[in-house]
């Protein structure tokens, strides 16, 4: 810019030449069309569409871990490309991210944040450990109670069952139960139980501590059973099927004073054992357990008789 100087008689004298730049305070647009996902590692890959001011320079990027929290600026240094490479701890119990950018010109005028986008992280963390509360063994089963500090981080629990045989057998529960009672159980049968928990992504809680419980479950029995005492020899053990399937075997319980034992194994084709080890005047319960030829295992009830 110059400034002329005009005389009366219409001559002008020009002044030296002063450079004068008008202010610029107009932002750029707000940047739209921002995007991103994160991966199992923790990288966040953001992109967005470029500016149309003319005179853009680049972006400055802000994230929030905590969803609607305070968005703190990323970088440090003004983005040129309309994408950013970022890192996030995978393992930090937040679900998401948030990220918003605000674009910036050669003046550094800076634009208004663009809207937040919220990204979800990749679920790589196991609910807590449940723990067994209590368990009790009854005529209908083995009941297991328990608690779990992240309940709303399950998507189901599963219970490991293992006899003294080492048979295991996994049972899935739905995530709102707390409590399973286990009915299929052996009658004097000892099982050990563990429970872990299992989150919407597949990941698996450690097992709980196991506890052991021995069953007394009295199922819908295949055979009949009755005692008959004979004074001076002993007692009949007399049993009936009830079903037309061919049986195994059978094992006789006793429980006495001394505990529950086996006092005799018997062919498939059995129906009646006479105990002569008895005393007068004492107490016996007796009890069948029962093998068909299909491989199921079945126990009839208790009989008391003194």
């Amino acid at each position: 810019m110059k400034i002329a100087a005009v005389g009366k008689d219409g001559s002008r004298k020009l002044s030296l030449p002063v450079l004068v730049q008008t202010i610029d305070s107009v932002p750029p647009m707000v940047p739209i069309g921002l995007i991103g996902e994160i991966d199992t590692a923790g990288v966040v890959r953001l992109r967005w569409n470029a500016n149309k001011d003319a005179d853009i320079l680049g972006y400055r990027l802000y994230r929030s871990d905590i969803d609607g929290g305070h968005l703190i600026q990323v970088n440090s240094e003004v983005v040129t490309d309309t994408a950013y490479v970022d890192t996030v701890n995978i393992k930090m119990l937040n679900r998401s991210v948030c990220y918003a950018i605000a674009g910036i010109d050669e003046r550094y005028n800076l634009s208004d944040k663009s809207a937040v986008v919220r990204l979800s992280k990749p679920d790589v963390i196991p609910p807590m450990t449940p723990c067994f509360t209590s368990f009790n063994a009854t005529k209908d089963g083995v009941t297991l109670r328990w608690v779990c500090a992240t309940p709303d981080d399950v998507e189901t629990y599963r219970m490991r069952r293992t006899d003294s045989l080492n048979d295991t057998v996994y049972i899935d529960i739905p995530k709102d139960s707390l409590s399973y009672t286990d009915n299929d159980s052996d009658f004097g049968t000892k099982y050990i139980y563990s429970i872990a928990a299992i989150d919407s992504s597949s990941n698996k809680s450690s097992e709980s501590q196991p506890v052991a419980v021995k069953a007394v479950t009295q199922k819908k029995s295949d055979i009949s059973v009755k005692l008959q005492k004979e004074p001076g020899i002993g007692i009949w053990i007399l049993w009936k099927p009830k079903t037309t399937e061919s049986f195994k075997c059978f094992e006789v319980y006793r429980h006495d004073s001394a505990g529950v034992r086996v006092i005799k194994i018997l062919a498939g084709d059995y129906r009646s054992y006479l105990d002569r080890d008895v005393k007068p005047g004492l107490e016996y319960s007796y009890f069948i357990k029962y093998r068909l030829n299909t491989g199921a295992v079945g126990y009839t009830a208790p009989i008391d008789i003194k």
